[in-house]
């Protein structure tokens, strides 16, 4: 069954710090391949490219791309794997109007969306900044989120269920709003649990430029013990990276289904086109034989016309041979039959007048 790739998909995305190798989160990503559109945090992308490069029942690949020279605020040049239990991407992707860096650099696995956020009810004291000071409260009452006591408009909350390489299954849950939304501001923060309680870590900003760091933080914990926020990050970075290496695993997984599917192809069209030559063959081959039936056919045909007209031509000679020495003893035959008749006639009147003179 062919692999459908006419659907709307949510990325829960990571970046990487090519010189540290260090990853971290990324923009929230949709790309809706039936209407060919994307959004990049909350913003319809202007003339995205999609292009399919492998079509195969087992993996399908879509290459997708834009510039920031479009009137867009990133660039990016993506590729989407489609497989029957995956859907990744990988390839290269820049905030701003710097040029897209020369090695890979995005990771993106596809996410459920879900509007139920039970599992992270709770009141969270927030922190702000590279330096996390203290900042406000944001309070999660599913469906609902107010953050400084402002409710939150337009929400995508996302799950990301990962099977790890060692069997482990992890949850990545992610949240994010825009001032496109309606908003205040833009915002990215994925959950987790340290010491019974439960926090927040991602990004905040205002504008288009998403920050590289994470400088947005919150805790359920009255009181957050020593380090938290450093735990957290570490964590939330060891996290990424485990989820990033998932990716490449399945990346390599989906590499190797395209090798065997293209190795497929070529067989099928190795055998097709030695099929074509075989059948080119053996129809030349017949075409031969048949021509050369026709040919000895023909040069029998022509030697029993010639052997028949010369057979023909002996019989005519023949015949008039036979007509000429027909002719010959009757005129023969016509000729004695005169020359005696003279003679006997010169003998009769020979006689007539030995008559004569006798008396």
């Amino acid at each position: 069954m062919a692999i459908n790739t006419s659907i709307k998909a949510n990325f829960i995305t990571y970046l990487q710090n090519l010189e540290t190798e260090v990853y971290y989160g990324g923009p929230y990503l949709m790309v809706d391949f039936a209407a060919y559109s994307v959004d990049v945090n909350g913003e319809a992308i202007k003339n995205p490219v999609f292009t399919t490069v492998l079509s195969y029942d087992t993996i399908v690949q879509i290459s997708v791309s834009w510039q920031a020279a479009d009137g867009n605020a990133s660039s990016a040049a993506l590729q989407f794997y489609f497989q029957p239990d995956s859907l990744i991407s990988t390839g290269k992707y820049m905030a701003g109007t710097d040029a897209l860096t020369p090695e890979d650099n995005f990771t993106g696995l596809a996410a459920e969306q879900s509007a139920d956020l039970t599992a992270w009810n709770g009141k969270y004291n927030t922190y702000v900044g590279t330096d996390y000071k203290e900042d406000d409260t944001l309070t999660i009452s599913s469906p609902s989120i107010t953050y400084k006591s402002k409710a939150i408009n337009n929400y995508v909350y996302l799950v990301q269920t990962t099977t790890l390489e060692d069997g482990t299954v992890t949850q990545n849950c992610q949240v994010s709003w825009f001032e496109s939304g309606g908003n205040d501001q833009n915002a990215i923060i994925g959950f987790s649990i340290s010491e019974g309680y439960l926090i927040f870590i991602g990004d905040k900003w205002n504008g288009s430029t998403q920050p590289t760091e994470y400088n947005f933080m919150g805790t359920t914990a009255p009181t957050p013990p020593s380090n938290w926020m450093t735990d957290a990050i570490i964590a939330t970075e060891e996290a990424a990276k485990d989820v990033a290496d998932t990716a490449v695993d399945i990346y390599n997984d989906a590499m190797n289904a395209a090798k065997d599917a293209t190795d497929a192809s070529k067989d099928a069209a190795d055998e097709a086109i030695k099929a074509t030559t075989d059948t080119a063959k053996d129809a030349t081959d017949d075409a031969k034989d048949v021509t050369d039936e026709a040919v000895k056919a023909t040069e029998d045909a022509a030697k029993d016309a010639t052997d028949g007209a010369k057979d023909a031509a002996d019989e005519a000679e023949k015949a008039a041979k036979d007509a000429a020495d027909a002719a010959k003893d009757a005129t023969d035959d016509a000729k004695n039959s005169a020359d005696n008749a003279a003679k006997d006639a010169a003998d009769a009147s020979k006689n007539a007048i030995d008559s004569i003179f006798k008396i």
